[in-house]
């Protein structure tokens, strides 16, 4: 038996879990998310390298104001997320 295909749901429902972290761990902002150092992500309890790396593009897209994009990221929505800049009126 090979491995089982990751879904975009999968995919869409592990990103959930590390913000559910973040937020349970005091991080509700940008500003504290950019802020987190590895120490920080380390000492969230439960946290496994797979949700180290979801923080790490999170960190980045957030610098680079594409969120929505990474977290609709997959292969069959990305003609969905990539609508690159769009409107700024969520702020």
């Amino acid at each position: 038996m090979g491995k089982r295909q990751i879904t975009t749901e999968d995919r869409l429902q592990k990103k959930l879990r590390v913000l559910k972290m973040l937020k349970e761990n005091n991080v509700s902002n940008e500003k504290e998310l950019q802020k987190l150092s590895t120490a920080a992500m380390l000492s969230i309890p439960g946290i496994t390298v797979h949700d180290l790396q979801v923080i790490i593009d999170l960190q980045q897209t957030v610098r680079e104001n594409r969120l929505l994009s990474y977290l609709l990221e997959s292969e069959g929505m990305k003609a969905l997320a990539g609508v690159e800049g769009g409107d700024d009126d969520e702020e």
